[in-house]
Parts: structure tokens; sequence; C-alpha cells
């Protein structure tokens, strides 16, 4: 490993934008825990065109790294939220429900990250066998347009 001078980070940052993806996986000692991942969707209509493109792309990779033992949901939001899958075993035939569901996402009205995040939260403590780890993640551009409600 060799260590970088922040003259060499700062530059670099100031110079360029970075994309980057990583991939971090553990040991073959550690014994690999299945997860329940709910994915929240922004699908308001400042997520038409390439940004909703980019979030299919990053489902689709999430797919190809989550084993058998994991799980899925997918839950849409814009100026309400909507649940598009239960959670869903990572088998090929899950994996192939979960793009189907991703396939016929469009944008449209304001954004309301609150209504997503809730019925994320409802979904996770909702689940029947909690023996895997929940994990939410929100893919979104950040820009809220509804108040935050029902909190």
């Amino acid at each position: 490993m060799y260590p970088l001078s922040k003259k060499c980070i700062a530059s670099t940052l100031t110079e360029q934008k970075w994309k980057i993806l990583c991939q971090i996986k553990p040991d073959g000692n550690i014994k690999n825990e299945s997860v329940d991942v709910v994915a929240v969707i922004d699908t308001s209509r400042s997520m038409k065109g390439e940004k909703l493109n980019n979030i299919k792309k990053g489902i689709q990779y999430l797919l190809n790294n989550l084993n058998q033992n994991d799980r899925l949901s997918l839950i849409q939001f814009n100026q309400v939220s909507k649940r598009l899958t239960p959670l869903i075993k990572m088998t090929q035939s899950g994996k192939d429900k979960i793009l189907s569901a991703l396939n016929k996402v469009n944008c449209e009205k304001i954004t309301n990250t609150s209504s997503g995040l809730i019925t994320a939260s409802q979904v996770i403590h909702s689940r029947r066998y909690t023996s895997s780890k929940p994990c939410v993640m929100l893919f979104s551009d950040g820009a809220n347009r509804a108040a935050i409600s029902n909190c």
C-alpha cells in the first residue's frame, strides 16, 4: 500500500471528478451472512432519463452480487410510495421478478423521500424471518420537493 500525500489528493480532486464503484468482499474465513435489502428508488420527474437508467444499472449490479440466501424488495417513491415487490430470495427466478418490476418503473410527480423511507421501514419491521441483516438503500438525486410528514 502506498501512502498518498495531501497535495496529491487535493490536486486530483480539484482537477477531475471520479466515479468510483467499490466492491468489498470478505475473505474465505468469514461466514457470509444473508441480508434483506430494501431498495428505495426515487421515481420523481427529476429522475427521468440518465439518472433513472443509472439507478437501474446499479440495481442490476446489486442483483449480480447477492447470493441465493439474500432477499431484495423494491420500493418506488415520488409523491407517494409504492412497494413493487415483497422481499424475494435472490434465486434466478427471484432476480427475474425484480428485473421485471424494475423495467416497469417510470418517472412522474414530485419527490417525497420520507414516504419511500417510511414504506422501507414498514417492510423491515414486518419481516417474518428476521435472521438476515436488514439493509435499506436509497437511490435518489436528493432533490426532495415535499415536506416531511407522518413522522
